[in-house]
């Protein structure tokens, strides 16, 4: 992109459409994401100083979710240059560093170290963040898949399902695979 974003680790991206232009932000683990259009114009986000560094990106909402370390911090509704709680932008945090996000039907699910939160709501007026497990976590963001209507991940005792049930916000956590040691 250009000589002020450098040195950053694996990059992530997201595609998103907010106003009728399809974009793509780009986090890479050190610097400000970056959002290209279609059109190969890039700008760089700098909204605000807590997604500088961002490892990780999700479009939900209308918002885009951004992780650091143990915050996730979210842009107001369809704008991704505004962070102003204010106009509906917010952050909260895990227990631990969080390692991936995933959609799953109408939740984001959040993945740290040592937990799983869901994120469930259409905006910062009715969000609400719910614990699926304190128990284990997810070891590897890139290990964070969904197959077959399921979600994958690897845990600390090996490659599990997130198992959502056909109930609601009701989540069955199961090994897929043997202990990995």
């Amino acid at each position: 992109l250009n000589s002020s974003h450098s040195g950053g680790t694996k990059a992530k991206f997201e595609t998103f459409n907010f106003n009728g232009t399809l974009k793509t932000v780009m986090v890479d683990g050190l610097n400000y994401p970056v959002v290209l259009t279609a059109s190969n114009v890039y700008s760089t986000l700098q909204g605000s100083t807590d997604i500088v560094g961002a490892s990780v990106v999700k479009e939900f909402k209308d918002h885009l979710f951004f992780t650091k370390n143990d915050l996730i911090t979210f842009s107001v509704p369809f704008d991704e240059t505004d962070y102003t709680p204010a106009d509906g932008a917010g952050s909260f945090r895990l227990n631990s560093r969080c390692t991936g996000m995933a959609i799953f039907r109408t939740q984001l699910i959040c993945f740290a170290e040592d937990e799983i939160k869901n994120l469930s709501g259409s905006s910062v007026l009715d969000f609400a963040l719910n614990t699926i497990t304190d128990k284990l976590g997810c070891l590897e963001p890139d290990t964070i898949q969904e197959v077959g209507g399921d979600v994958l991940y690897l845990g600390p005792d090996g490659v599990r399902f997130l198992g959502g049930t056909d109930a609601f916000g009701d989540f069955a956590l199961q090994l897929a695979s043997r202990q990995i040691t």
